[in-house]
């Protein structure tokens, strides 16, 4: 298995411990992050392993589908897998602009869904 990067989830240790465990547990199956000119994109059948909050990695995922669209348009289906407990859009978007710290809804982001397929 060829890992391409490794990267972890969230931006303090409470929220990293949460969303490692949603992974762990099978819950979280996919992620959203902002999308940026020459970023990084991932690729449909690569490996990432995850990072802890202590910089370990505690898991290896593959990528299984990503989409690049408007902030706006991310669906619930898509937010429910990614496991949080969002009651709904609204909910979501509220976290996420939060989160990416956003002046406006007028961004794109990445959806990337994922399996888990070993834990470390």
């Amino acid at each position: 298995m060829n890992i391409s990067q490794e990267w972890g989830f969230g931006d303090n240790k409470e929220l990293a411990d949460q969303l490692k465990e949603l992974v762990l547990s099978g819950k979280k199956k996919a992620t959203t992050g902002l999308y940026r000119d020459g970023g990084r994109i991932p690729k449909v059948g690569e490996y990432q392993a995850i990072l802890d909050s202590d910089k370990k990695r505690f898991c290896v995922i593959r990528c299984t589908n990503v989409k690049i669209m408007p902030f706006l348009e991310v669906g619930y289906d898509f937010i429910q897998k990614e496991g949080e407990g969002d009651g709904d859009i609204e909910e979501w978007r509220a976290k996420h602009r939060k989160f990416f710290n956003l002046k406006g809804d007028n961004v794109k982001v990445i959806c990337e869904e994922f399996e888990m397929v070993s834990r470390i």
